[in-house]
């Protein structure tokens, strides 16, 4: 792959928050029936999604980001990282 600056991407990571919450949670914490007359298991039955990774209020993208980084950098430059 060529770039035209002096950076590229290498690898991507991941990392999934612990928190859990169902589609189906939101729907209801909208009143989603009663106020717009869409059915609680929408999300679900129409898009697919059954539930979302939530990170704790006060963290940053960044914090996401430095979590997920020793297995990218395992995955991608093992030869830094290991003796």
């Amino acid at each position: 792959m060529f770039t035209h600056g002096h950076s590229r991407i290498v690898g991507v990571g991941v990392y999934t928050p612990e928190k859990c919450v169902a589609s189906s949670e939101i729907m209801e914490y909208l009143d989603s029936e009663n106020r717009f007359g869409i059915a609680t298991d929408w999300l679900e039955k129409v898009m697919g999604v059954r539930e979302r990774r939530v990170s704790p209020d006060d963290w940053l993208p960044s914090d996401l980001a430095v979590l997920q980084m020793p297995s990218t950098m395992l995955n991608y430059c093992p030869k830094i990282l290991t003796p």
